[in-house]
């Protein structure tokens, strides 16, 4: 049970930098350690289809920086 514990508040944490330094602050490096290759989605990011790959991810990343320099994202409650 403990390895459950430690492995959702590594999961928890990954979501959390996620979505505030990447989605909201920009950091691609995070993105890069973060986000498989493979990577394979279907969000409001790219509301025509599926995002396909991590190339395809990080354009949809740096555009939303583009289209909004100023966007900060605050997680205040997570859980898993």
């Amino acid at each position: 049970m403990e390895y459950q514990v430690d492995e959702a508040r590594k999961n928890i944490a990954t979501a959390r930098d996620f979505a505030e330094n990447v989605l909201g602050g920009g950091d691609l490096t995070l993105f890069d350690a973060i986000v498989a290759e493979n990577v394979r989605g279907n969000t409001g990011l790219k509301p025509d289809g599926w995002i396909e790959g991590k190339a395809m991810y990080r354009a949809i990343i740096e555009a939303l920086n583009v289209a909004f320099p100023d966007m900060r994202v605050q997680v205040s409650e997570a859980f898993a």
